[in-house]
């Protein structure tokens, strides 16, 4: 019996299993965390910190980290706008987004719920607040802060010193984002399209991230009508506008709480099944392996002397 359309599907198997594991021990536990014996000193000057939250008795225990591994005195946790006061702004939603919210998204971008855009109004709020001269940091209630935050800030502080920016990400990008990166210095990177109507850079998480009085006046200036997600938002505005200058670390500062479950989330899976035309083949190239291999297995069980062809 011929086994090499199993060997190839089980190995097939086998590559895809060690690469989601890796992929989910890399998210939740950061592989790339270094051991380090003290804070570093050099930052940037942030006047205050906002920590957007649902419930504030859970979300008490991230203001002691910001402080000790930020150096951020002034923290201030904001009580996010919940599905019912979202639903105040329903008659000034497009169409098309009051559709998605009723029918389900098919895109990450999408609005598909109240409660996602009462995080875009959460956000909005905050930048509203900002002065002039201020540099902001807004974090979710999902935030976790470790030492290995505190070096990696330092090191995004050196790469961008010398650079005007907007807006600072402080996670390295979800893996459905895409277009090209540019880096900056050792840490920091940016969109390096120069035509946007080819491989368009896509942002997607708003975990943590800096933003200065510029930055704010810029997105607010497109915040309303309201199409897609908060952080969609920002990566369009970003692709589109280029006054907008928007930056993110490419190693994490803000963490990802371990097993957190965003209240916000849909269950919408398919929003994060890859585009790209070689995901699909490789799939149906397993597939049909799998069937031939089955049909053939179970033809020489039924039909053992071989009065069918497969």
């Amino acid at each position: 019996m011929n086994k090499t359309p199993f060997v190839l599907t089980s190995v097939c198997y086998l590559l895809l299993f060690v690469f989601i594991s890796f992929f989910a021990l890399w998210f939740f536990t950061d592989l790339n965390v270094r051991v380090i014996e003290k804070i570093p000193k050099h930052f940037f000057a942030i006047n205050k910190s906002y920590i957007i939250s649902l419930d504030v008795n859970t979300t008490q225990h991230i203001v002691p980290s910001v402080q000790k591994y930020l150096r951020i005195h002034n923290v201030t946790i904001f009580h996010a706008v919940n599905h019912s006061q979202a639903m105040i702004i329903y008659d000034r939603l497009p169409l098309y987004t009051k559709y998605v919210m009723k029918t389900g998204r098919s895109d990450h971008m999408q609005i598909s719920n109240p409660s996602m855009l009462g995080c875009l109004l959460s956000h909005i709020s905050i930048w509203k607040s900002i002065q002039k001269g201020e540099t902001v940091l807004i974090l979710e209630e999902d935030s976790h802060f470790n030492l290995q935050s505190a070096v990696v800030m330092e090191h995004l502080y050196n790469d961008m010193s010398t650079i005007q920016w907007d807006v600072l990400m402080l996670e390295s990008g979800h893996f459905i984002a895409t277009g090209q990166w540019k880096r900056v210095g050792n840490y920091a990177a940016t969109c390096a399209q120069s035509n946007i109507t080819v491989n368009i850079c896509t942002w997607f998480g708003t975990r943590g991230y800096l933003i200065t009085y510029e930055g704010a006046k810029k997105l607010l200036a497109h915040t309303f009508p309201v199409h897609v997600q908060i952080d969609a938002y920002m990566g369009l505005l970003a692709a589109f506008n280029p006054e907008f200058k928007m930056y993110w670390t490419r190693e994490n500062v803000v963490h990802q709480k371990l097993f957190h479950i965003s209240k916000i989330w849909d269950g919408c899976l398919k929003c994060y099944v890859p585009r790209a035309i070689i995901f699909y083949v490789i799939f149906l190239a397993m597939f049909v392996l799998n069937v031939v291999f089955f049909a053939r297995k179970m033809a020489r069980v039924y039909f053992p002397t071989g009065d069918m062809c497969i």
